[in-house]
């Protein structure tokens, strides 16, 4: 039977062994937020050499924490035990990336990915796992991604200390850096691809956010964070803009855009529902769409891309006063390179409309109550 003792060394408390009157020395020591509590060999009290040893291992403990609990358990037999890809470690590493403003998109992605590195190494400790295993190990799918991953989940455990570089099995896996747009593939579709697939979808959920991700460019996170904390100011001026609607960007800033009467009304849709559909589920139905019938597929994030090159070909910017200038001629008067310059000067409470050449029609879309139908008053400013 142990019990602690009254007296303690200079690395922690001792445990005396009631039945044969050894001491056990315990190494207790908090490094760098990590607690260490290690159970040292017997040692007798009669003996002159008393703690000698046990003072010893102290020394060691104090050059390499890490690497002296890592051979004490080796030598004892135990699992080298926190360098482990387990429920509680992924929990931890999401919470760090929503802490580091990823995006719920990312971090379900990679929460994914590390599942399945855990299930792959069946409970086996970071450290016994070597780097040649990391590179031969074969995926059927999404196998840069799932190495991405795994090397960032083994970055965040070193620096948390709980694996050293040297040890980790990503040490030498290189990551090709990832590439916007492969060369000489043609990204976005024509207007009438997209009006074509627009009248296909049944949901009309599924239809607001392609409507607002083609007309506008928007990415699926700024709709997501527009219909939970975002505002809709109603303005329905004759030059067509029904709305400024506001959300908070990536970067912090609050982003303001002017919108039609079609946009105001699927916006409004979906902050009545509380929530926009996943980016997974759109694609899903969108997938769903283009099999039943029959079509060429829009993926909803080339539509940005196609946003971009149709307000280029025959785009227009609406004001309210239908006249205005351009931010790249503001710059160059200002004498300004940067057009984030340029926005620190110009404060407007409406901003321009961009208005691209699409016409997205379903007969099952909500008609506008004859007093938001107003006549269009439609000046392009180039």
């Amino acid at each position: 039977m142990l019990q602690w003792a009254d007296q303690m060394w200079e690395g922690g408390r001792i445990k005396v062994d009631l039945e044969t009157g050894e001491y056990l020395p315990y190494i207790e020591r908090m490094v760098r937020g990590i607690r260490y509590v290690i159970q040292l060999g017997p040692e007798d009290p009669t003996d002159k050499k008393y703690l000698e040893h046990a003072k010893l291992e102290l020394m060691l403990f104090e050059r390499d924490a890490i690497a002296y609990k890592r051979a004490h358990d080796q030598k004892l037999g135990k699992v080298v035990g926190r360098a482990v890809i387990s429920t509680e470690s992924i929990q931890q590493y999401a919470d760090q990336l929503r802490d580091k403003g990823r995006n719920r998109h990312h971090v379900k992605n990679c929460v994914r990915h590390l599942i399945a590195w855990g299930e792959a190494f069946k409970g086996r400790d970071l450290r016994t796992i070597s780097p040649a295993e990391i590179e031969d190990f074969k995926w059927s799918t999404a196998t840069l991604a799932r190495r991405r991953a795994l090397k960032a989940f083994c970055n965040w455990m070193v620096g948390r200390e709980l694996l050293r570089f040297d040890e980790s099995p990503t040490r030498r896996l290189k990551i090709p850096k990832s590439k916007v747009a492969k060369a000489g593939k043609h990204m976005g579709y024509s207007t009438a691809q997209v009006e074509r697939f627009y009248s296909a979808i049944r949901s009309q959920d599924i239809r607001d956010v392609i409507l607002l991700r083609a007309k506008y460019g928007m990415h699926h996170t700024e709709i997501e964070r527009l219909v939970q904390d975002g505002t809709v100011r109603e303005i329905h001026d004759p030059c067509g803009i029904a709305a400024v609607i506001s959300f908070l960007h990536k970067s912090g800033d609050e982003h303001k855009l002017s919108v039609d009467a079609l946009a105001l009304g699927a916006v409004r849709r979906l902050q009545t529902r509380g929530y926009a559909p996943s980016k997974d589920w759109v694609l899903k139905l969108c997938h769903k769409t283009a099999e039943q019938n029959k079509i060429p597929m829009v993926l909803p994030e080339e539509l940005r891309h196609s946003f971009a090159t149709w307000m280029q070909e025959g785009g227009e910017i609406i004001t309210r006063s239908g006249r205005g200038v351009a931010h790249p001629m503001i710059a160059a008067i200002m004498g300004h390179r940067s057009m984030a310059m340029v926005d620190r000067y110009i404060d407007s409470a409406v901003p321009p409309m961009a208005k691209v050449p699409i016409n997205l029609f379903h007969p099952e879309d909500p008609i506008l109550p004859a007093s938001k139908q107003v006549k269009h008053r439609l000046v392009a400013v180039r």
